[in-house]
């Protein structure tokens, strides 16, 4: 499971030729690249993460001058809702640019460490299958609509789409034990770019 795999996988299904690196300049392949780069940001962001990249009650140590700097591939953080904060020290530190903020001193110098929730971004080839396999259908379908108008094939790529999608939840719900799909962030996750929405999930 690769990168280049999910992006060769977009070009057969719109019948171009596939590429051996990443770094090709042909325009479909350019194409692709903004379309699961988009998607993967949106997937991996959406329901305030997933069991495979959220951090829970995570210590952010300061550097020398006090200040706490932020992993580069952070998508949402908030203070540990692990620990029994009031509500004035749950929301006291925040994000700003690549750094925490102390919004009750107005200071980037903390000088200690905080416990955090966090979700981060990770690299594709990171992902476990479930999203994987989503990632990849998910993909492919998106990039095929935008010009293409073969109505039997699009409707093969949307089912192949909802098993993947369907297979996740069930992913996640398992792993956690929750139910985290009833929010704006996952139903946004269950549109296709045909302006369709599956009657099988949540909101469909």
């Amino acid at each position: 499971m690769s990168k280049l795999d999910i992006i060769n996988h977009m070009l057969m299904t719109n019948e171009v030729a596939s590429t051996n690196s990443l770094d090709s300049k042909h325009p479909d392949v350019l194409t692709a690249l903004q379309v699961l780069d988009g998607l993967n940001a949106e997937l991996q962001g959406a329901n305030t993460g997933w069991w495979f990249n959220t951090e829970t009650d995570f210590p952010l140590s300061p550097d020398e001058n006090g200040e706490i700097h932020l992993p580069k591939n952070l998508l949402s953080i908030r203070r540990s809702t692990a620990r029994n904060y009031s509500q004035g020290e749950r929301t006291r530190y925040v994000q700003r640019g690549d750094r925490l903020y102390d919004t009750q001193q107005r200071t980037f110098k903390i000088g200690k460490a905080v416990n955090v929730d966090m979700v981060l971004r990770l690299p594709i080839d990171d992902l476990p299958h479930a999203a994987y396999t989503y990632l990849k259908h998910r993909a492919a379908l998106d990039m095929y609509v935008v010009d293409k108008t073969n109505q039997v094939k699009i409707s093969l790529l949307t089912d192949r789409t909802d098993k993947a999608w369907h297979n996740l939840r069930i992913e996640e719900i398992r792993t956690r034990g929750t139910n985290a799909f009833d929010t704006p962030a996952a139903r946004r996750m269950q549109f296709n770019q045909s302006g369709g929405r599956n009657p099988n999930l949540i909101g469909g």
